[in-house]
């Protein structure tokens, strides 16, 4: 007997089973739209009240609770979420992110500071671990390291920069020895001015000042000290040109001509440059002096120099009596000497007065009676003797 009709009495429990359903008997053109909802379905029992009906891919379908749901607050256009408890995400006010390219870190106070930190398990994961961007309280943004490792800033795939844990910061150099350390030109602005080194094996650097006519490379201290002019003259401003350690000076090596005549060379270093003042005796004692002065200047190894000597009283003279005495040097075992230029009152009879030293520090007289005599040693000295005279000799 067919099914005729339900009516809206509904069907009684275990009325229509699959065995008593024939193949294909319902089909869905047989049920038309909205003609069995989850209104019309029987909840089994009060217990399934708030459940939804679970699929359960072929298996008998179930009735399933719906747990406590995730609560989420605070939340605006833009903003990240962070999960503040149980089953509950909270959107963080100040920690925004624009969809596209813009994350900002915001502190809505004068004297926050805002900041990112990156740690790992081995740097640790307090707020003094790790590395940190930010800016503080005073608006100064920073990029702080708290490990004892190095930061290291590349481009293009290649480091370019680093500061080392000790502060010092090489360009181009992966183990800065001094505070800044350039592998390469350091340039002090456009037009190729720079301070570089002539090659990466080479012995020497060099400043350049590119500009071709009437450049100049200053050298300052409180005010520039040094030039040096595009023709290659240095100019010193203030101050002099000092040689720090004995046995060096200025070398004239480069010059092109030497002795006209052929002679030998045996020095081109300017080692010793001196200016002074001595004081002349004559030896023996008893003496009594009116005047006393000496200069002399030092060139290398000559000395050039004059003096001026009153002998009020002439004492005794002893050994090489009358011999001038005071000499600012010990002269070299080559003879020189001088000549008297002006005297007054000679304790002799000579025409002809002049002296030498030989491997000494004073000077002996040797005079003539007439100029076809040989000189002989003398004692020019007396009671109000004077002389004056000039002279040049080697030192030791």
């Amino acid at each position: 007997m067919a099914l005729t009709e339900i009516k809206t009495g509904g069907i009684d429990d275990d009325a229509v089973t699959q065995a008593k359903m024939a193949p294909n008997a319902v089909i869905t053109e047989t049920i038309t739209d909205a003609s069995v909802s989850i209104a019309k379905m029987a909840h089994e029992s009060s217990s399934n009240s708030g459940k939804f009906l679970r699929a359960n891919n072929g298996a008998a379908c179930t009735w399933e609770t719906v747990s406590a749901g995730t609560a989420l607050t605070g939340s605006t256009n833009n903003t990240i979420c962070t999960v503040t408890g149980a089953n509950a995400i909270a959107g963080e006010a100040n920690l925004t992110f624009d969809g596209t390219s813009l994350l900002s870190v915001h502190v809505p106070s004068a004297t926050g500071e805002p900041a990112i930190n990156f740690t790992n398990s081995d740097t640790g994961t307090g707020t003094g671990n790790g590395f940190g961007l930010g800016i503080n309280d005073a608006e100064s943004p920073y990029i702080w390291n708290r490990e004892n490792t190095d930061i290291r800033i590349a481009t293009n795939g290649t480091e370019r920069m680093r500061i080392d844990s000790s502060g010092n910061v090489g360009i181009g150099e992966t183990s800065p020895g001094q505070k800044l350390s350039v592998g390469g030109k350091i340039e002090a602005r456009s037009g190729n001015w720079f301070i570089a080194r002539s090659g990466d094996n080479s012995d020497y650097a060099y400043i350049k000042n590119p500009e071709t006519s009437n450049s100049a490379l200053g050298f300052y201290t409180s005010g520039e000290k040094m030039r040096i002019e595009s023709n290659g003259n240095v100019k010193i401003n203030d101050g002099n040109l000092i040689i720090g350690t004995a046995g060096h000076g200025i070398d004239f090596s480069a010059q092109s001509t030497h002795s006209a005549t052929g002679a030998t060379t045996t020095a081109e270093l300017l080692d010793h440059y001196e200016e002074g003042t001595w004081t002349p005796t004559v030896n023996g004692s008893g003496h009594s002096y009116g005047q006393q002065h000496g200069d002399y200047t030092r060139i290398g190894n000559v000395v050039t120099g004059s003096f001026y000597l009153q002998v009020t009283t002439y004492g005794s003279g002893g050994s090489r009596a009358g011999s001038l005495h005071g000499l600012p040097y010990t002269s070299a075992s080559i003879t020189a000497g001088g000549n008297p230029v002006w005297w007054a009152n000679l304790n002799t009879n000579y025409v002809y007065l002049n002296f030498y030293t030989y491997n000494s520090a004073y000077f002996d007289f040797y005079g003539m009676t007439s100029a076809n005599d040989d000189a002989t040693w003398v004692n020019p000295w007396q009671t109000s003797t004077t002389i004056q005279g000039v002279f040049q000799y080697n030192v030791a």
